[in-house]
This record gives C-alpha cells, sequence and structure tokens, in this order.
C-alpha cells in the first residue's frame, strides 16, 4: 500500500483486534491470507440452521460492524469493508479443508453481491459456480455476437443540471439473461478479454458522447478502467489512438480508477496519469472510502475528481457525517472535486448539497439506461421524475 508496510501491517492488527473483540471466548480467530480471516465456532447440535437466524449470522453481523468504523492508524484515517462466506459441520463438510474451501467459495458469492454482506454455502452456491463456469466459457464471444452493450448513468450537480453520465458495460447473455458486472467483469480481467472490452467500451462511450455534443453541448462521459488495462504500459497510447479514431474532445473524457489500482505501482501510475492528463482527459479516483483510503498520498498523483463510494452515504457510525464533510473540504483544499455515488432518496440528495459536493449519481436521479434513453434525457425539464418512473417501470435494481 502507499502508506507503507508498517502503517499496512498495523491496520491489520487493528482490524484483527476488532474483529477478536467481536467473538466469544469459545471462538477462535486465525489469519490465514494477507488480509483473510477465518474464524471457528461451536455450534450446538440444536442450532438453528437457518442463515438469517442461527448463530452464524449474528456473528457475521457482529463482525461487519467491528469494521465499519474508520481506523485510525498514525494520524491516517483508513476504512475497510469485508465480505464473509460461512459453512457449516457437518452439512457442508466433515474436515476442516473441506469446510474451508466451502467457506471461501461462499464468501467469493458474497462479494459478487456487494461489500459489508455474508453468504453461507449452499447447494445453490455450488450450482452458482457450475453457471459461472459456463458464463466464462460464453464470455469469449459474447463482445462479437453483439451481446455487450453500454449502459449510462446521469451525473447531476448540485444545481440540478445534467453534466454527463458514466458509461456501464452490460451483458445481456441468450440463455441466462442479464449478466451482473460484479460476475463478468472479473471473469473478463482473469482471461485478458478485458482488453478487448475495455477499449471496445472507451470508443464506444468517446462515440456517444461526440453524438450527444454535436449541437453545441458540453455533456462528458466518464469510463471506468480496469486494473488489467491500466498495468498495460500502452494504455496512455490506448487513449491517445481512442481519441483520435472518434475526434472526441479530451476535455470531455473522464477516466474513473479505483485507488486500489493506482497504489500498486506509485510510479507506473503517475507516469500514466501524467501522460494522459498532459492531453487534456480527466483522472477520477473511484470507489473511494472502500481501501486503505487517504487523501495524502493524493497530492502525489495527477487526478481531478474523487468519487464517493456509496458506502459513504450509508455508514452508521456516530461522526459520519464529519468523516464526508472533512473528505469534501480537504479535496476542495487541494483543488479536486467531488462526486457522490449511490444517492438513493431526497435526504442524502439535500444532504450533500449542503456539504458542497460537487456531482452525484444514484438511483435518486436515474438508474442506468439505454443510449436512447440517455438521450430523450438530454435537454428534459423534469429528468428526475420521468427517470424515477422509468426505474420503477423496469424493475431496476437501487445501488447499480
Amino acid at each position: 500500500m502507499t502508506l507503507g508496510h508498517t502503517i499496512g501491517d498495523r491496520l491489520l492488527k487493528q482490524a484483527a483486534d476488532r474483529l477478536s473483540g467481536a467473538l466469544f471466548g469459545d471462538q477462535m480467530l486465525s489469519r490465514i491470507g494477507e488480509d483473510e480471516f477465518i474464524v471457528l465456532l461451536d455450534r450446538p447440535p440444536a442450532c438453528s440452521l437457518e442463515p438469517e437466524s442461527g448463530d452464524s449470522a449474528r456473528l457475521a453481523d457482529r463482525l461487519l460492524g467491528a469494521l465499519a468504523e474508520p481506523f485510525d492508524v498514525d494520524g491516517h484515517r483508513l476504512l475497510l469493508s469485508a465480505s464473509i462466506g460461512v459453512s457449516l459441520y457437518p452439512e457442508h463438510g466433515e474436515q476442516l479443508d473441506e469446510l474451508q474451501d466451502r467457506a471461501d467459495r461462499a464468501m467469493y458469492v458474497a462479494k459478487a453481491q456487494g461489500r459489508g454482506c455474508h453468504v453461507v454455502f449452499s447447494s445453490e452456491v455450488a450450482r452458482r459456480e457450475m453457471v459461472v463456469q459456463q458464463i466464462a466459457r460464453d464470455l469469449h464471444n459474447a463482445l462479437a455476437h453483439e451481446q455487450i452493450r453500454l449502459n449510462f448513468q446521469p451525473l447531476i450537480d448540485r444545481h440540478g443540471i445534467l453534466t454527463g453520465f458514466e458509461a456501464l458495460l452490460r451483458w445481456r447473455h441468450p440463455n441466462y439473461g442479464d449478466i451482473p458486472p460484479a460476475d463478468f467483469i472479473p471473469m473478463a480481467e482473469r482471461s485478458g478479454q478485458i482488453l478487448e472490452l475495455g477499449r471496445w467500451a472507451l470508443a464506444e462511450a468517446c462515440r456517444d458522447c461526440v453524438s450527444w455534443n454535436g449541437g453545441g453541448l458540453d455533456l462528458y462521459i466518464a469510463v471506468n478502467v480496469s486494473a488489467v488495462q491500466f498495468e498495460q504500459e500502452d494504455f496512455p497510447e490506448t487513449v491517445r489512438q481512442v481519441l483520435e479514431e472518434t475526434g472526441l474532445d479530451p476535455s470531455l473524457l473522464t477516466l474513473e480508477i479505483t485507488e486500489t489500482v493506482l497504489i500498486r505501482n506509485i510510479e507506473r501510475a503517475r507516469r500514466h496519469l501524467s501522460a494522459i492528463r498532459r492531453r487534456g482527459v480527466r483522472i477520477a479516483l473511484d470507489d473511494f472510502g472502500t481501501g486503505y483510503s487517504s487523501l495524502s498520498y493524493l497530492t502525489n498523483l495527477p487526478t481531478d475528481i474523487i468519487k464517493l463510494d456509496r458506502s459513504f452515504l450509508n455508514r452508521e457510525f456516530g461522526n459520519a457525517d464529519a468523516v464526508i464533510e472533512s473528505v469534501i473540504e480537504m479535496a476542495h483544499r487541494i483543488g479536486l472535486r467531488v462526486v457522490a455515488e449511490g444517492v438513493e432518496t431526497e435526504k442524502q440528495s439535500e444532504h450533500m448539497k449542503g456539504l458542497h459536493c460537487d456531482q452525484m449519481q444514484g438511483f435518486y436521479f436515474s438508474p442506468p439506461v439505454s443510449f436512447e434513453d440517455a438521450c430523450a434525457m438530454i435537454g428534459a425539464p423534469a429528468c428526475r421524475i420521468a427517470v424515477q418512473e422509468y426505474a420503477l417501470e423496469h424493475g431496476a435494481v437501487p445501488g447499480d
């Protein structure tokens, strides 16, 4: 991590202390990987097998709650999130390695469902794994078969004005329907297909942005960049080529990169970001607040925007507002703009406005929509109400 191994070790120790504090005397905690822990607990024979009412669910909630508040490590305010997989003896195995394997598989399902949740291993989890393997094979031809498309989620400033869209990859499988990006993006990264998908998405989003701005508008497009893409030595050249091919004004393109990608190799990150920004492209630090978040290293990286992760708006600790306010204030002091993700209620929207957040996106304004529906939003005077009706009509799920 950017703050050094010493800070990382101290953070892990604090996390372990909190997890230990959430356990009872007959429960054992052990660290089994760089950032993975396993908990063993005795389960009485009469214990309920229902995941939502059994001891495992209550323990999982305690463990997640223990990590919810910020960590203070040598003056750095850091935030962590976790996913938990659960296996039960003897239903899921009689040997420790079997139980650990099934808990691990359930944990990956929990990760795919979003941060801060737990999943109990089941036959459904195993069945889902088989489906995932089939889907991974089908992904190889998805782009050629025109199953991949872009959806667009609007970005709204604090005055209620549409300023641009974030482009989001979507895959409609012919047999399984819409495959969540949280499922197929990691598959594409592992197989290397993300390079082809990522370049296609970047070019398609730029072309769409050019078409929106044909009438003299200045709507910008934000495009996510995967770790595999960013780590390619020729990534800045790829961006240059796409801008040249599509004719998009570079100032209308924002590349969104997560902080965990940047801190893998700070020197490469600084080199790539500097080359890209010299062309006029803006850089957004995505999902800020989900990893080893610290504004201290932002002064050393050429970025323009911080995107507050939706978890900031949903944290329940007592000083959550003070944390959000301090992040926004510090970002503004070093010349960064702030976008709040996951705004889903009027109360959240008004709160972000009161904290001088520059832009917002979320289901309160609109779910991700097709290119045609995005075109219809541009210039619409009552965009939010109409879009809310769209979300209800199409059964959209908050939290995209």
